[in-house]
């Protein structure tokens, strides 16, 4: 879009310029080919001059326009860019928040595991000693 502008606003000036030109030719050849008075030329002139001003003021707003577009397209990719490292950032953060759950399934089993062991240990311990006694002492048995 800002490039058709451009390109209209270019067309415009060059014209203008031609224009322009043609009139100071006139003019200083003296002609008045068209039967226009001197004062009809002056309201010509003037009115060239204004869609001059005209066309260099659609310009400023055209260069403008761009230079706000050109802003924003490279706000939105610093966004993005952020985004992106944001997105970056968390991927890796779940990812560890996986493997520390995954640690912690392996050292509950393990916990669970030793438990057992203890429990087991235990057990065995209390009936060891009945056992124990019973065949230490050999005139229990007779």
């Amino acid at each position: 879009m800002a490039e058709k502008q451009a390109e209209l606003i270019q067309f415009l000036l060059q014209r203008l310029r031609h224009v322009s030109r043609e009139l100071l030719r006139s003019k200083a050849r003296g002609h008045n080919a068209d039967g226009k008075s001197s004062s009809e030329w002056t309201d010509l002139e003037r009115a060239l001059a204004a869609h001059a001003a005209a066309a260099a003021a659609a310009a400023v707003e055209r260069d403008e326009a761009v230079a706000e577009a050109r802003a924003t397209a490279a706000a939105a990719a610093a966004r993005e860019a952020e985004l992106a490292s944001a997105q970056s950032t968390q991927q890796q953060l779940v990812d560890e928040v996986a493997r520390y759950r995954a640690m912690l399934t392996e050292w509950s089993h393990i916990n669970a595991k030793l438990e057992l062991k203890v429990r087991s240990l235990e057990q065995n311990q209390h009936a060891a000693p009945a056992v124990g006694l019973a065949h230490a002492d050999p005139a229990v048995g007779t």
